[in-house]
């Protein structure tokens, strides 16, 4: 781990597109975005991306909408090219977060006050840290995503539909100061819906059956939280970050859900075993 900051020649934005050069899938979590942030990651080498994520927020009023949906058509408008590319939003979002995986495998994590614009990345006083250490990595996404598993994700026809709205506002009201506290909220009436996983093309579709013939796992276990552990008899091969996993339950001919690998696998101890299939949720 090694402290980033913006006082010498190694800025965060220097440091990021470093790290974009070493991934193949890039989640960017920032609540506040460059308006032309296809600029400013104009360096990033697409050709080395298959995938990337923008987590951001976009709360009323519409005066204050204006700028963070031109940096979300900015945004598409550099990326929506790759083979997969996502935007979610979550009003809640305070923290600033850049993970980048290669292969499914965590490569590194910035974790810092620098928003994703040209002054948080390069200009103001901005501390940091940048790891590489794959527990801690995995540990962010799963935290980050479990705030998002439901969000709002926005659609090219979204964005489209919001870019108008915004321009209208702005040709309508053209006395506004920037700052102006006014005006409704431009994502009413648009498609908001609570949406699944995206699937990557390159995803592998796995059905995991859970407990077995004479230990069924009890049918009134809830299994609707939006991050859980699943546990194997057996080290799973193949299985990794990005594959959808439905599981069902043995004996009862239920389906119990649809998820999203999350690539942590850790082995289970002789007594975390034994606990395991003691309470039928692990097969013999």
């Amino acid at each position: 781990m090694r402290v980033i900051n913006n006082l010498g020649d190694q800025s965060h934005l220097n440091v990021l597109l470093e790290q974009f050069s070493l991934a193949d899938e890039v989640y960017l979590v920032s609540p506040f975005l460059s308006e032309d942030l296809g600029r400013l990651l104009h360096a990033v080498d697409t050709s080395r991306l298959r995938a990337i994520h923008l987590i951001s927020k976009l709360p009323p009023p519409a005066r204050q909408q204006i700028k963070p949906i031109n940096a979300l058509n900015s945004f598409y408008d550099a990326f929506h090219a790759l083979p997969q590319w996502s935007i979610k939003i979550n009003n809640a979002l305070h923290g600033k977060i850049y993970l980048f995986y290669k292969n499914g495998e965590p490569v590194s994590a910035i974790v810092t006050s620098a928003n994703l614009t040209t002054k948080g990345m390069s200009q103001n006083d901005e501390w940091g840290v940048i790891t590489n250490d794959a527990a801690t990595i995995s540990l962010l996404k799963e935290q980050v995503l479990s705030t998002v598993n439901n969000a709002w994700s926005l659609s090219l026809s979204d964005l489209q539909n919001l870019k108008q709205k915004a321009d209208d506002y702005v040709r309508d009201h053209p006395n506004e100061g920037n700052e102006a506290d006014a005006g409704p909220d431009l994502t009413e009436g648009l498609s908001q819906r609570p949406v699944g996983p995206v699937v990557p093309a390159t995803a592998t579709i796995w059905l995991k059956p859970i407990g077995w013939r004479d230990g069924p796992i009890p049918i009134s276990e809830p299994w609707d939280s939006d991050v859980r552990s699943i546990t194997f008899g057996r080290r799973p091969i193949g299985i990794k970050d990005g594959d959808i996993i439905i599981t069902y339950a043995v004996e009862h001919r239920r389906l119990l859900g649809v998820g999203v690998s999350l690539g942590n696998l850790t082995r289970l101890t002789a007594d975390e075993r034994a606990l395991q299939l003691s309470q039928g949720v692990l097969s013999r």
